[in-house]
């Protein structure tokens, strides 16, 4: 035990030991001054300014070549949710830059909207990939997460269309009843994505990209039904398709492959806070929340079981669900690890404490402190060290790798955290006088994906440039 507990000293930094991880203000000065400086270095802005590039090497230099719009859409929403954590004004600026650039050149629409493409060339033009189901999910991430903090339409357009493609236009399979995995780019063939059958990503990304936040910015009203009918209908396929002996399988067909695409904690864990989440709200609407409030005894066993003794999580099966193993420390298992375990501090913190007060440890392992501009790094061994530091190799931004996972697990801890401790959290929004008083009185100002009671309000400066004001909403009973 004495040899464990030094080789976990060694690894984490010294000033470490002063901070506690278990302080939700600890995960605001993180994104300020780990995270931030990645996203908002020159390097970030790609050319023009809002093309953002997909892959940096460590030093921030772009590697140009093929443009996921997916990466460049979660780009807007770290800028986005950055500002929301922060209140810091430039922030939006970005964002805008990249929602200007989407609407420009990644909107499949010159013969009606046909959803977006999945990979352009850098002068912004389509290479002719297949459009997967995953793909348009994360296309609207960035509007959705500019809706939340303005509430104008210009954001709710483009969500509200992606709404239609897949739930009533061409992505939508009518003989699965669930959206297609994938189709060609004109949308005249279904394609195959990773696995044979359904993959559970095609449909748990449409939840976690867009519609659970979008829901919970809307008023109530026909609208807000309409879209939490869509998400129960797309988590009852996450629960009937993928869900057996507590494992959320990859596809609809696979019950035997531990090796298979997306048979994985993170996936698993994503999936059991999404139906936590919708059952939740389904018990709060006086409705059945179905099985998705029982299963959560399993992840907290899968959570309990995730963990070695350096607080590192393990990423793949090895037989069985309580049986994890793997070769590195992937950064996005951890944050959907840490988010399910502080979402549990409400009701089980005897059991997810001691375990976030170790993984939020060892969080600090990612972030690259050896380099002028911080971020959050792949290539982390179990006990913390690197596989390697090459200035060339591209771990902190790739074709999956951006600010999303982490500015995600930077918010939601700074809110939980708080409520833990009975402190209040404090979000911005970016509010004309119009939306402001609209959002107050139909009570859309909500803090992210969940609910909570507002006790102070400051109206501050006017965001230059525009019409609107930055607005301080302070929560307490988060939940």
């Amino acid at each position: 035990m004495r040899r464990i507990l030094f080789a976990f000293l060694i690894i984490l930094p010294t000033s470490l030991f002063a901070q506690d991880v278990m302080d939700g203000e600890l995960w605001k000065s993180h994104w300020k001054k780990d995270i931030k400086p990645w996203w908002v270095d020159q390097s970030a802005n790609g050319e023009p300014f809002g093309n953002f590039p997909t892959s940096r090497e460590l030093t921030g230099a772009p590697v140009y070549g093929e443009q996921y719009i997916r990466m460049v859409s979660r780009q807007v929403y770290t800028y986005a949710m950055g500002y929301q954590l922060t209140g810091d004004e430039i922030l939006l600026e970005y964002a805008q830059k990249g929602i200007n650039w989407l609407t420009e050149n990644a909107r499949d629409d010159a013969e009606g909207f046909k959803g977006y493409y999945a990979i352009l060339d850098g002068q912004g033009n389509s290479i002719g990939a297949d459009k997967s189901s995953q793909d348009q999910a994360y296309a609207v991430i960035g509007y959705a997460a500019m809706h939340h903090i303005t509430g104008e339409n210009r954001y709710a357009k483009p969500v509200d269309e992606m709404r239609e493609f897949v739930f009533d236009g061409a992505f939508w399979d009518p003989l699965n009843n669930s959206p297609y995995d994938a189709l060609t780019e004109d949308l005249t063939t279904p394609v195959e994505f990773k696995s044979k059958g359904l993959d559970s990503v095609s449909v748990l990304d449409h939840l976690n990209a867009y519609l659970m936040l979008y829901y919970n910015s809307l008023p109530n009203g026909n609208k807000r039904d309409k879209v939490f009918n869509e998400i129960s209908t797309l988590g009852d396929l996450v629960y009937e398709r993928f869900y057996k002996d507590g494992i959320f399988w990859n596809t609809q067909l696979n019950r035997t492959d531990w090796n298979g695409d997306h048979v994985d904690i993170g996936h698993s864990i994503k999936s059991y806070w999404l139906l936590e989440r919708i059952g939740q709200e389904l018990k709060a609407q006086g409705k059945d929340p179905k099985q998705f409030l029982a299963i959560q005894a399993n992840a907290l066993e899968m959570l309990q079981a995730s963990p070695n003794e350096y607080g590192a999580y393990g990423q793949r099966f090895s037989g069985a669900h309580d049986a994890l193993t793997d070769h590195r420390a992937a950064w996005w298992v951890h944050s959907e690890l840490d988010q399910y375990a502080a979402l549990r501090l409400k009701d089980s913190a005897d059991i997810v404490a001691p375990i976030l007060e170790k993984s939020g440890l060892f969080w600090f392992n990612f972030v690259d402190t050896g380099r002028e501009v911080r971020g959050i790094r792949d290539g982390v061994k179990f006990d913390g060290s690197l596989w390697g530091d090459d200035d060339s190799w591209t771990s902190k931004q790739f074709s999956w790798k951006s600010g999303y996972h982490e500015t995600e697990r930077a918010l939601w801890l700074y809110l939980m955290m708080n409520e833990h401790q009975n402190r209040s959290s404090t979000l911005y929004y970016a509010l004309s006088p119009n939306q402001f008083s609209k959002r107050l009185l139909e009570n859309s100002l909500k803090p992210y994906i969940f609910n909570g009671d507002i006790v102070d309000i400051n109206i501050l400066n006017k965001i230059k440039g525009t019409s609107r004001y930055k607005v301080a909403i302070t929560y307490r009973n988060i939940n």
